[in-house]
């Protein structure tokens, strides 16, 4: 983004939103793509994109044409963000993100950013405090009456404080007061995303060559191949769906099965203490509805090879290159190894990128069909559902248009090899249910402050995010 707009070829619009006397929104057009930049200029010519990596120096100097009467407060730019990111959240919760629900609704669009953004700065971000000021109700002249009664319930709701059944007087401004259920229930839902980056690595087979046969070797060498891990890195994410009366507290005790979680992210709702003393327990009073819990990352390169192996998940790839009596074929092959709880893969498939124009040559396919996606673009697709144990094969060539035809002759000329050409990237993509790459489960849940034994259902999902050989 900084070279699109800075480039010298470009020509900077007026800004879009003057933030303030020194920093605005601009944007520059290119084609079909527009770039949009928070920078920090009173002049759109001059641009400086503001950036966590700013120093002291450069700060003061860019606030010197700012009023001397105002109060310079220092702000995070990634602010911006993480607010944008909340107000999605809302309009999907409010409105499911439907353009016609809005636009009938604009009365409700309005109070939710009142109490969104205050002074020009985000106020009320929660849902389930914004649920309590800003109701959404089917009918206009409901709208009004609950609106009123939920504003007056509201306000002396978040000044009162909550008495737990231990005795212990705690505020709780993310959960709605007096919240009943027929049915109490809980659910927590782990996701690990898996994000590889494999590279072949190549090692020449030597042997030893009698005089005559040298010319001959050089145009059969052979090689054995072995993938190795560039980068490997999985992403979790812990989400708590509560449907409980009262103010009730749980205790989330997880078997991290040997992993050391670093610097994981929190909702405001767990208890931050009872983390650092245990490292394995979260306790928390719940959100009343659908909340992330926690994030957190396990940065796989520091584990030794057959450890790091370990936490790729049941879908192991495999390639090979140079085969065939011309040396200019290629494999893939794909291997899905046994795991407990787990009887099936969900929509696996293989992406091949390869030159554009390029085609793919299939000269061995055991499951599923290789379809053309767009030039350079191939997609091995597999079954909806297939079974743990199974191993499948993609044999081909990558063919280039050839602007100088041979003749059956050379075609047939063992002697003369092709220039050979192979994919450039091979990446994955599928879902497992019932278990994580990490091996990471859930231990307990333990539910108190309830008068009943509530449901508690635990999932987990294993998705890919960047799983590529390159």
């Amino acid at each position: 983004m900084l070279s699109l707009v800075k480039g010298p070829s470009q020509v900077v619009e007026s800004p879009v939103v003057q933030v303030s006397g020194t920093h605005s929104v601009v944007r520059v057009t290119k084609g079909r793509v527009s770039a949009l930049a928070f920078v920090r200029s009173s002049d759109p010519k001059q641009l400086k994109l503001q950036t966590l990596r700013d120093d002291d120096e450069s700060t003061v100097e860019s606030l010197q044409h700012s009023t001397k009467e105002q109060e310079i407060v220092p702000t995070n730019p990634e602010i911006v963000l993480i607010f944008l990111d909340r107000w999605l959240d809302v309009l999907q919760d409010y409105f499911a993100l439907s353009t016609l629900t809005i636009e009938a609704n604009y009365d409700i669009m309005c109070n939710l950013m009142q109490e969104l953004v205050q002074a020009g700065a985000p106020y009320i971000t929660d849902i389930n405090a914004l649920k309590e000021y800003v109701p959404f109700k089917s009918t206009w002249s409901s709208r009004i009456l609950s609106t009123t009664n939920q504003l007056a319930k509201s306000y002396s709701a978040h000044q009162q404080v909550e008495t737990m059944s231990n005795g212990i007087q705690r505020n709780v401004p993310w959960r709605r007061p007096n919240v009943k259920y027929t049915q109490n229930e809980l659910f927590v839902d782990i996701t690990e995303r898996i994000n590889v980056v494999l590279s072949p690595r190549h090692h020449r087979q030597k042997k030893t060559l009698l005089k005559g046969q040298y010319q001959q070797q050089q145009q059969q060498q052979q090689y054995t191949q072995e993938l190795f891990t560039k980068m490997a890195v999985l992403e979790g994410q812990v989400d708590f769906t509560s449907h409980l009366s009262g103010v009730p507290d749980v205790v989330i005790n997880f078997n991290l099965n040997g992993h050391r979680l670093e610097n994981p992210s929190f909702h405001r709702c767990v208890r931050l203490d009872r983390w650092l003393n245990n490292g394995d327990t979260v306790s928390f009073i719940p959100p009343d509805g659908k909340s992330t819990l926690m994030q957190y990352t396990l940065d796989l390169d520091q584990y030794s090879s057959s450890k790091a192996h370990r936490n790729y998940g049941v879908v192991i790839p495999e390639f090979r290159q140079g085969l065939g009596v011309k040396k200019n074929e290629f494999e893939i092959g794909v291997k899905l190894n046994m795991l407990r709880n787990v009887s099936k893969v969900d929509n696996l498939k293989i992406t091949i990128s390869t030159e554009t124009g390029a085609t793919v040559k299939i000269l061995r396919l055991s499951h599923g069909d290789l379809q053309t996606k767009s030039q350079g673009t191939f997609e091995w697709v597999f079954d909806t559902e297939m079974s743990l144990g199974t191993n499948a094969l993609l044999r081909g060539v990558v063919e280039l248009p050839d602007s100088n035809p041979k003749s059956k002759e050379q075609e047939d000329d063992d002697s003369v090899l092709p220039i050979p050409h192979w994919p450039k990237t091979i990446a994955l993509d599928y879902t497992i249910k019932g278990a994580l790459p990490s091996g990471i489960r859930v231990s307990s849940v333990k539910v108190s402050g309830l008068n009943v034994n509530p449901y508690k259902g635990v999932k987990y999902v294993t998705s890919v995010g960047d799983f590529v050989i390159r």
